[in-house]
């Protein structure tokens, strides 16, 4: 827990705690650069050429309970907020006080900068990308080592050898969590988020270096007089602050990332769950799609067939059989392509239950449509086998041996129909009790009418022989 205990600073402490920022000067958006004091900040003001080794943002919490601006960063404690207490800092002979902030971990300089078109970023708006922000990007580790390196331009030689140091230092890092943005990849994700410009060559967040922020190319520009000159202070000045942990010891900060580390590690397994059953699901899709071409394909030659025979009154059955497959095979690809547009949609704005209770219902519907099909091809095609071979024996007797042949072909084929006619009763039976869904509420009704009708349409769009059309079941409110 913070120990706000209020405590008084002379002026000698007061020019050993650190700058001590204006609350007055501060303004949403506003950016925070700092040279750090240590063996990191020197190393990382070395590769990126400039003078300051860090950035962060002042930005509202997004609470309409908190109108405070907040200390948006992230270093080796991880992204989030930094707990930064005012500090009201009385001068001898002044009967009021200034707010300001203390800089933490007394930096050796900082500046601060602004984006002139904050100006026009009303409080919603600013609120709301603060929440984004959050969502998005806070209570994460500190960035992956390596991707350090995208935001400076160092030789090739030495980029290789710090590229392998980078990799080596990433792989002994012992905190836990997912990895975040470093920070000048915030501050500039920040203004990516507010719709503002703030390089007129348009660099990404994750190429950005605190140093950039100072270039001739940013829209940032240096806010004046933020900062109190602790050195021209009268003697006797003094202030009052609270004593506030630091951050690297922050428990909120720390039980935040490691429940956001687990947040995020079950959202990937949830994620790979789904692409695994999304793949199955197209495996399966294109299986069927193949059987349905086959069986579309038998269809087509038992109609070649029967016209050849003569046979008017097979040739229309096996029509109508071969729509009433195709369309069940049709009402299944509908219901995925139904199924994808309502799951993708975000936010979600489709009553899920009722499309559960119809995709279960239209799905045994077109399988009981493609099984009764087949199994309807099956028989006409042993029955009409079996006439026709009666028909030949007719028109020329055959021998004993042939005759007994044809009988036990035709024992064998009856035994087998009859064994598949049983497999499918059963199948049905499971999938009938699998996929009941009872009653159909009137929004599971209304997507039923929607999928049968796209079916529908797309039977109309694939035969347009007026003849064929005639076949095709008119869809209506039941499916």
């Amino acid at each position: 827990m913070h120990n706000t205990a209020s405590i008084k600073l002379d002026l000698s402490e007061l020019q050993d705690s650190g700058p001590l920022l204006r609350k007055s000067k501060l303004q949403p958006g506003d950016v925070l650069l700092v040279r750090g004091n240590n063996p990191f900040s020197s190393l990382i003001v070395m590769m990126s050429g400039g003078q300051y080794s860090h950035a962060a943002i002042w930005i509202p919490g997004g609470d309409a309970d908190f109108t405070d601006l907040f200390l948006a960063e992230s270093d080796t404690a991880g992204v989030g907020f930094t707990r930064i207490m005012p500090m009201s800092l009385y001068q001898e002979g002044l009967s009021t006080s200034e707010t300001v902030y203390c800089i933490p971990d007394n930096p050796k300089s900082c500046v601060l900068l602004r984006h002139p078109e904050c100006k026009n970023i009303d409080e919603a708006q600013m609120c709301q990308a603060s929440i984004q922000l959050q969502k998005n990007d806070f209570f994460k580790t500190y960035s992956a080592v390596p991707r350090l390196l995208e935001a400076v331009t160092l030789p090739n030689p030495y980029h290789l050898l710090l590229k392998g140091l980078a990799q080596t230092v990433e792989c002994c890092r012992v905190d836990e969590g997912t990895r975040g943005a470093f920070c000048s990849e915030l501050v500039a994700t920040f203004f990516s988020t507010l719709g503002l410009d703030l390089f007129s060559n348009d660099l990404h967040p994750h190429t950005v270096s605190p140093n950039d922020f100072l270039l001739p190319e940013c829209r940032l520009k240096v806010v004046t007089d933020a900062f109190v000159d602790t050195s021209t202070l009268p003697p006797g000045t003094y202030g009052y602050s609270s004593i506030v942990q630091g951050r690297k010891n922050d428990p909120y900060l720390r039980a935040m990332i490691k429940r956001r580390g687990v947040s995020d590690q079950l959202s990937a397994t949830v994620d790979c769950f789904t692409n695994n059953l999304r793949e199955a699901n197209t495996r399966l899709t294109e299986q069927q799609n193949e059987q349905a071409t086959i069986i579309e394909n038998q269809f087509m030659q038992s109609i070649e067939q029967a016209e050849v025979w003569g046979d008017s009154s097979e040739v229309e059955k096996l029509q109508r059989y071969a729509i009433m497959y195709k369309y069940g095979n049709r009402l299944l690809q509908c219901l995925d392509e139904y199924d994808n547009r309502l799951r993708n949609v975000e936010p979600p704005s489709a009553d899920i239950d009722s499309w559960n209770n119809t995709n279960a219902n239209l799905q045994y519907i077109a399988i009981e449509m493609m099984s009764c099909a087949q199994n309807a091809l099956n028989r006409i095609k042993i029955v009409s086998g079996l006439r026709r071979v009666r028909k030949i024996h007719s028109n020329s007797k055959p021998s004993i041996a042939k005759l007994l042949k044809f009988r036990r072909f035709r024992v064998k084929i009856l035994r087998d129909w009859q064994k598949s006619k049983h497999e499918n009763y059963n199948t049905r039976n499971f999938l009938k009790r699998l996929l009941a869904t009872g009653m159909l509420s009137e929004q599971a009704q209304a997507y039923r009418r929607d999928v049968a009708q796209i079916t529908y349409q797309c039977l109309i769009n694939e035969f347009t022989p007026r003849k064929t059309l005639d076949l095709i079941p008119q869809s209506n409110d039941k499916g």
